[in-house]
């Protein structure tokens, strides 16, 4: 709500309800926005690849995400795959070096770690998930210089879900990803599919909501 506030003397400020303040005239702030964030999410169950583009750009160098509710729409197990997009909306095939941390459980606690180069440009967040196991499944991460001309991009994320690890029944599993590109590519957007089938419906309930915010 617009205001006044009279200080000592003849110092005046007022608002004007939008997070702009002005003193004797002087604007000290302005109403904040947030053109810094950009989303998307599943609509339809014929949805196969949850793209978004566009979200990196030359006015940040780090920037966070998160994936929620990443469902597949297939009951039988499979991998959730991870792709930068270039500015021309198709996905990058630079080779990509990361490691897995693996905590899940199967006959005991597991823990396993792994380092893997995908010639592809294919990361794989996820391992096994079919449409029961997969609800509450969540990805969140960060990333550094997906734009940049001189910096190879690079960066980390955690996940969690359900899965069925060599015909167990399923269980609760954590991956840890480190990641970085073999060689320069300028990065403008990201890409979630599965490696088989589309993503669930969405109009029901939430599905692969995307949001990627840049923060520094």
């Amino acid at each position: 709500m617009p205001g006044v506030l009279k200080l000592e003397g003849t110092n005046i400020a007022t608002g004007d309800g939008n997070g702009a303040v002005t003193i004797n005239n002087a604007t000290l702030g302005s109403a904040v926005t947030d053109s810094a964030t950009k989303s998307t999410s599943v609509t339809n169950n014929s949805t196969t690849n949850l793209d978004l583009n566009n979200c990196f750009s030359a006015s940040y160098s780090v920037y966070d995400f998160y994936l929620g509710a990443c469902s597949p729409a297939t009951t039988t197990g499979v991998d959730l795959q991870m792709h930068f997009l270039t500015s021309d909306g198709n996905t990058s095939s630079a080779d990509l070096h990361f490691v897995n941390h693996d905590i899940h459980y199967i006959s005991g606690d597991q823990n396993v770690v792994t380092i893997s180069e995908n010639t592809g440009g294919s990361m794989f967040p996820m391992h096994n998930v079919d449409s029961d196991m997969s609800r509450g499944a969540f990805i969140k991460g960060t990333i550094f210089n997906p734009f940049s001309s001189v910096d190879n991009t690079s960066g980390h994320m955690q996940c969690g879900f359900r899965t069925e690890i060599s015909n167990q029944s399923s269980k609760w599993a954590v991956r840890e990803v480190h990641f970085s590109h073999e060689t320069l590519v300028s990065c403008t957007g990201l890409r979630f599919n599965w490696s088989s089938g589309n993503w669930a419906t969405g109009a029901s309930h939430p599905v692969g909501k995307l949001i990627v915010k840049g923060v520094r």
